[in-house]
């Protein structure tokens, strides 16, 4: 990889994609995936890279990572490109590694009319990961930008929570959206069925017509998103950052997949089976497409090819992962 600059991105999206020079991706996976994009961000540290990111997309339990990253990024002191106080987030995201966040969340969401699991979720991140304060999305820092990734259900497609909008492809984008970071947090990691979904209201934001998919039918009126863990569209995290960023560094914590000699002689694991070989599918898919993209980028390097607007979309990205 050659030298990144540590330079400052806009603040502003006028509809096009911007193009960073690093992003970074943070797939999903619970809490092994949490503390393994936390190993992550260490070494990055360490390779002075963290300070060079220009966007951060996560998604589930690549959220939790990133959303305590993105609350703590203005305490960190980086000296030589390197953030020589990092253990304060380690500190922080080892603790929060041992509360049992699921059961609670879901009993309290059964039980109380007013509220959701999904919203006792955002509470304990609020307690807990965030040390009792309620960050929100325009305070987080310009540089990185750091994107939540979440699947709207009413839409079929990915819901994006950022500083600078909130977005869904089917519906528009709000830019001058802003929630508690938990919020954004919890739609990210709303696994389901317990602790999904996390209803947010659309209707107090002001919506525009942007970054529509026209192929996909008239724009979804914005009334209210029925949200769900990020990984059900986007277990990686890459649909944000793919066609923004010249290098990209994708960090893979989901589960491997595992052959079985089971027979699956009822329904209900007949059922599971089916479905977890159908998201195995997709995300091998996903998996495929992106190597290629990065193999294509290299392999127009290789033939001179040193301009971005030279070359198609898919040999743009470099990356690794």
């Amino acid at each position: 990889m050659e030298p990144i600059a540590a330079g400052s991105a806009p603040d502003v999206d006028d509809g096009k994609a911007e193009r960073y020079d690093l992003g970074l991706c943070l797939s999903g996976g619970g809490y092994r995936a949490m503390l393994f994009h936390a190993g992550a961000l260490c070494r990055l540290n360490e390779a002075g890279l963290l300070q060079k990111l220009d966007m951060v997309s996560s998604v589930s339990g690549g959220s939790i990572a990133a959303g305590l990253l993105a609350v703590l990024w203005p305490r960190f002191v980086f000296a030589g490109g390197v953030a020589s106080n990092f253990d304060i987030y380690l500190h922080r995201i080892l603790e929060f590694s041992q509360v049992f966040v699921d059961a609670p969340s879901i009993f309290k969401g059964l039980l109380n009319p007013f509220s959701s699991a999904a919203r006792e979720v955002a509470a304990c991140y609020e307690r807990n990961l965030f040390d009792g304060s309620r960050p929100m999305l325009k305070s987080l820092p310009e540089k990185p930008w750091f994107v939540f990734c979440s699947s709207n259900l009413g839409t079929g497609s990915l819901f994006r929570l950022s500083r600078r909008y909130v977005a869904d492809y089917r519906i528009g984008v709000a830019y001058n959206a802003d929630l508690p970071v938990a919020t954004a947090v919890a739609a990210s990691s709303a696994f389901p069925p317990f602790l999904s979904p996390l209803r947010l209201d659309l209707t107090p934001f002001s919506w525009k017509n942007d970054k529509l998919d026209p192929s996909v039918g008239a724009p979804v009126p914005p009334s209210r998103a029925v949200l769900t863990d990020g990984g059900v569209y986007d277990n990686h995290g890459i649909e944000p950052a793919l066609k923004r960023c010249r290098w990209l560094l994708v960090s893979d914590a989901g589960a491997p997949w595992q052959a079985s000699k089971a027979g699956y002689w009822n329904w209900f694991s007949q059922l599971k089976r089916v479905a977890d070989t159908t998201d195995n599918q997709v995300r091998s898919l996903r998996r495929r497409d992106l190597v290629a993209r990065f193999q294509a980028a290299k392999d127009a390097d290789d033939r001179g090819l040193s301009k971005d607007a030279t070359r198609p979309d898919y040999a743009a990205t470099r990356g690794v992962f």
